[in-house]
């Protein structure tokens, strides 16, 4: 239910008391490249070859052409650690702190993206079928991985937060990246 609630642009929400959700951004094309290096590929050069770096490329751009013009909230870092079960049944989530206005598979790529980090068992199948979202639409899902992925790590090796190339998340979220280009599942 979290993702039909529409909001007002898109990227994190602005926080200023207003009545409308909004996000920071006014549109998709912008929050689709939002974070990635200018010039390309910056520094994303030096952890993937040049097969790679085309796929991210034309991956990204082929989003910010996307014509998508309502977004919807996200809770943000939806993975195991925010849902909550009950005796094995679902009873609620937790810890909407990154929330934001996206397109409706961001929580979705979100959790494929971060499946098995906590717990060693691939729950992602799992999880869509709780998420009631059919399996049809796994590459938008995959999609959506891949750019908040490539997103969240350019912050990391950006200028702002310098985390060194061999830094354990950087690594991890290269190893990930590469997976899911080559259209394996993430971890």
């Amino acid at each position: 239910m979290i993702n039909t609630v529409p909001v007002s642009g898109f990227g994190w929400l602005q926080r200023d008391g207003s009545e409308q959700l909004a996000g920071e951004l006014p549109g998709y094309s912008q929050f689709a490249v939002s974070y990635l290096p200018q010039p390309w590929p910056g520094r994303l050069g030096e952890m993937f070859d040049q097969r790679q770096l085309d796929a991210l490329r034309a991956l990204a751009v082929a989003e910010q052409d996307k014509p998508l013009r309502a977004a919807h909230l996200a809770h943000g870092d939806l993975d195991v650690t925010h849902i909550y079960a009950h005796v094995g049944r679902y009873s609620g989530i937790i810890d909407f702190g990154e929330m934001r206005g996206t397109d409706r598979y961001f929580d979705l790529g979100h959790f494929l993206l971060h499946d098995g980090e906590t717990r060693p068992a691939r729950l992602f199948s799992f999880f869509l079928d709780g998420y009631r979202q059919p399996d049809r639409h796994g590459q938008a899902i995959r999609v959506s991985a891949i750019l908040l992925g490539l997103r969240q790590l350019s912050r990391w090796i950006s200028p702002q937060r310098d985390y060194p190339l061999s830094h354990p998340l950087v690594q991890r979220r290269v190893a990930e990246l590469s997976n899911l280009i080559a259209g394996k599942s993430a971890g």
